[in-house]
């Protein structure tokens, strides 16, 4: 039987009731540890980590050193940034030849250790073990090798398995959309749709690959049926937001993700999905507040992190708050995750919107100095002067590229005519505006508006 159908019985649901009851009070109810877990399960499955890890720390008081309760909760003492507390608690483990153990080892060793090192670790445990236990270790290396990206590793990981279940279908599907492949994972994830068609989390899957494949009707429809299936999926409320997001409707995607906070409180992702999204709909106050309750909330998820880091710092100067926005570049560049010419660059946009011209040509003049420089980068540079009322100046970077690429380049025009006209040269506006509509009619439509794809304008 799959979870959401567990959920849905009315047995689990007694058992849910009676644990929220317990909690309240000091006394002991006696439940058996895979009604425990089945409960465990049930809250990580709408992100509510609070009452997830109490619902393991009571397992621990029946049944101490139970090895799923252990590993449990010493991941979220881990991720707490709580290392010593989370070794002690792993180290808690009764059986030590349990594979859930070996794989929460295996964890804490990436931390630390070189990958091929805990590759080999698990290799040596899964010598170990035989039955299901392998078969479940197997699968459980594989999806802790894809959530730390090394998919790779993952794959060499999945083809030990003989048992090809719809386990192992969803995770050779998650594979192929990490690696790219997202036509191939959205056939996978179709096919799984088909075979079941009531599981919502398949559902969420092919909603992601389409959004990759820029399908976001196809994405939106998939998680509306997400939605139907169980009306109160936070993942597929997040999915569907992110659609509303891409379409422009700032309003619906808001509303989305606070009914996502609703019902996952400590969801971080949605807290800086939601925060992204009213910096689209101009609110950067409200921007600031939802970025920075889930920068409180990922602590330890730095590919997140990263993306917080960066609209925080857009946001604090938008706001004309240098210092913040400073603040928040440094906690960006400290992660080591964004590129050398990207982080020049967003350092210089950062001056520019607080008018420290001689600030932003340093860094623009730094940015041109790294190695590999291409016309594309050079494109993003007079995009970015462009967006700062800088004309000239992005005047004369089209000028380079357009000399260096020749007539293959087809992209910029519209930028350039936009510059024109913001200069008050409409003899070179109405020139590069014709162009544009030759060249690049889409950009024509992005950067001035659909009506000066006409030749009235």
């Amino acid at each position: 039987m799959e979870n959401q159908d567990i959920y849905s019985t009315n047995e689990f649901k007694r058992s849910l009731k009676n644990f929220e009851d317990v909690i309240k009070t000091d006394d002991i109810f006696y439940f058996d540890s895979e009604e425990l877990r089945d409960i465990v399960e049930y809250y990580k499955s709408i992100t509510d980590l609070k009452m997830a890890k109490k619902a393991a720390l009571y397992t621990l008081k029946l049944y101490p050193g139970l090895a799923w309760a252990t590993t449990f909760c010493a991941r979220l003492l881990n991720y707490d940034g709580k290392h010593k507390a989370a070794a002690e608690m792993l180290e808690a483990t009764e059986d030590k030849t349990n594979f859930e153990y070996y794989i929460a080892k295996a964890e804490f060793m990436i931390e630390k250790n070189n990958i091929n090192e805990v590759n080999k670790y698990l290799e040596e445990k899964l010598d170990l073990l035989s039955g299901y236990d392998k078969e479940d270790f197997i699968i459980d290396a594989v999806s802790m090798f894809i959530d730390y990206d090394y998919c790779d590793i993952a794959s060499e990981w999945l083809k030990k398995a003989t048992l090809k279940d719809e386990l192992y279908d969803e995770l050779a599907a998650i594979l192929e959309m990490q690696k790219g492949n997202f036509e191939k994972s959205k056939s996978m994830f179709n096919k799984l749709v088909e075979e079941h068609p009531y599981d919502s989390s398949y559902w969420n899957k092919l909603a992601s690959s389409q959004y990759f494949l820029n399908d976001i009707s196809g994405s939106m429809q998939s998680s509306e049926f997400a939605i139907a299936i169980n009306p109160n999926d936070p993942e597929a409320i997040k999915n569907h937001s992110i659609a509303m997001t891409e379409l422009g409707n700032y309003e619906d995607s808001i509303n989305g993700y606070k009914k996502v906070l609703k019902l996952s409180p400590d969801d971080g992702a949605a807290m800086a999905m939601l925060g992204l999204t009213y910096m689209k709909n101009h609110d950067i106050p409200e921007s600031i507040h939802w970025l920075t309750k889930a920068e409180q909330m990922l602590q330890g998820e730095p590919l997140i992190l990263n993306d917080v880091y960066n609209a925080l710092a857009q946001a604090y100067s938008f706001s004309k708050n240098y210092d913040m926005a400073h603040h928040y570049l440094d906690k960006l560049e400290s992660l080591q995750m964004t590129d050398e010419f990207d982080l020049l660059l967003i350092k210089a946009q950062t001056a520019l919107d607080n008018d420290k011209d001689d600030e932003a040509e340093r860094y623009i003049s730094e940015a041109r100095k790294v190695e590999g420089l291409t016309s594309d980068d050079e494109f993003r540079i007079a995009v970015m002067y462009y967006v700062s009322g800088k004309y000239s100046e992005a005047i004369e970077c089209f000028d380079k590229i357009f000399k260096a690429e020749g007539k293959k380049w087809r992209k910029g025009y519209a930028y350039y005519a936009a510059c024109c006209l913001g200069m008050g040269d409409k003899d070179r506006y109405q020139e590069m505006l014709r162009l544009a509509r030759k060249i690049c009619p889409n950009e024509v439509e992005y950067v001035m508006g659909k009506k000066y794809l006409h030749d009235n304008y």
